[in-house]
């Protein structure tokens, strides 16, 4: 069997998860406090996010992401950047039904429209 070794990304992603789902004190991602502001505001975007800001906070989330100039503070937000892009894509989906749903709901609520009576030429 092989063993992932401790700086491999998998294996900070999934400490990462786990300390999330722990309810662990996530301050500390990776043995490494969250210090900037760009990484505290990603982490506060995630979640105070809603289905009508998804949109919003997620372009901001990726403005912040890109200010952050070493790759172990970007590690360390990036299951942020994910769970935002998840969120999104879930609530887009529900939209999507939510709206396809009410269409046919509407469809079925029109009456049908009477055919127009085709007329016959008398033959004098």
């Amino acid at each position: 069997m092989t063993s992932v070794p401790d700086g491999h990304p998998v294996f900070r992603k999934v400490i990462t998860i786990t300390v999330l789902w722990l309810g662990l004190d996530d301050n500390v991602i990776n043995g490494r406090p969250m210090s900037t502001k760009a990484t505290r505001r990603i982490k506060e975007l995630y979640y105070d996010t809603t289905k009508s800001s998804i949109e919003k906070d997620l372009r901001e989330a990726i403005e912040l992401f890109k200010t952050l100039q070493d790759e172990p503070d970007r590690e360390s937000v990036a299951v942020y950047m994910d769970g935002l892009s998840q969120m999104r894509s879930e609530w887009r989906i529900e939209k999507a039904r939510v709206r396809e749903k009410s269409g046919r709901a509407s469809l079925k609520e029109q009456p049908a429209r009477p055919q127009k009576r085709k007329r016959r030429l008398r033959k004098k």
